[in-house]
């Protein structure tokens, strides 16, 4: 009877090395989870806006501030002077007292 006591401790220590080890895996597949998160959240955070605000102020030939809705070409070129043109885009724009903003 002895002896089958003992085996039996034996079987539960045996089961709760088994419960110990599922758990460590658990926490570690956990922790492999929260990371990958961590790291696609970072991605989105430091994505690249596909819009750029701009603001100006628009003058008339004697530096006077206009208003009224002007169209103005926006142009994004690759070097300070003689460059290739990139982007461009003409928008209607309100401009009161000189000042606009744009999207």
């Amino acid at each position: 009877m002895l002896s089958f006591v003992k085996f039996l401790k034996q079987s539960m220590l045996g089961m709760e090395a088994i419960k110990n080890k599922k758990s460590r895996w658990q926490k570690i597949a956990a922790f492999f989870v929260f990371i990958g998160v961590v790291c696609l959240v970072a991605g989105l955070a430091y994505a690249i806006p596909q819009e750029m605000s701009y603001q100006g102020k628009l003058t008339d030939s004697g530096g006077n501030p206009v208003t009224g809705i002007y169209l103005i070409v926006f142009t994004i070129y690759d070097a300070e002077s003689g460059g290739s043109v990139q982007w461009t885009e003409t928008k209607s724009v309100s401009v009161e007292t000189g000042l606009f903003n744009v999207m």
